[in-house]
């Protein structure tokens, strides 16, 4: 019993005295991943499989109380595989700058946020010496969740558009995300 009182004491003086630290000054570091690995079964004799990483972290530093400029970098990597065929693969590396918003005021717990970022990647395919680029804007927004003066945990909902060279193709793109961002405070 004393352990639960002392969790609920020590849960309730976080979830109070949550303060994010989106002031001028301070740090904003970060990031995602996801993996899926997926085998179809298409008929008895044939199979098809794919798996996917991704790896995305950022940085980024407030130039003004609630308003955050950094970097973005991503690496994903793809692999294909059919029965009967040999293997695929594709790999992309790529960055850009971002800039973020925070809608309320530092010291609450829950805040909002907006950010708008550009993102240029290099691909490489197995398959081919041939290598593809893309460039992409994407608006993002969503609510931030401080547990501490530190760390917060966002949901976005973002609307992404992209251009594929040199096929001069367009993707557009309704995205949901997950992630975790470590604000550090200034000396």
């Amino acid at each position: 019993m004393k352990k639960i009182t002392v969790s609920i004491i020590a849960i309730f003086i976080l979830v109070f005295n949550a303060n994010s630290q989106i002031e001028k000054g301070n740090w904003l570091v970060g990031g995602n991943g996801s993996f899926s690995s997926i085998k179809e079964y298409v008929s008895q004799n044939n199979t098809s499989g794919l798996k996917y990483v991704l790896i995305s972290t950022n940085i980024g530093h407030f130039l003004a109380n609630q308003f955050a400029v950094g970097l973005r970098v991503k690496y994903s990597y793809q692999k294909s595989s059919y029965t009967g065929a040999d293997a695929n693969s594709y790999s992309e590396f790529g960055g850009g700058p971002f800039a973020r918003y925070y809608f309320l005021k530092p010291e609450k717990q829950i805040n909002i946020f907006s950010e708008i970022n550009y993102q240029y990647t290099i691909a490489n395919t197995s398959n081919t010496t041939d290598k593809a680029n893309r460039s992409s804007f994407a608006f993002l927004a969503g609510p931030v969740i401080f547990f501490n003066n530190n760390i917060g945990l966002e949901f976005t909902i973002g609307y992404s558009t992209t251009k594929n060279h040199p096929s001069n193709s367009k993707t557009n793109a309704l995205q949901f995300g997950i992630g975790l961002q470590i604000h550090l405070e200034k000396n």
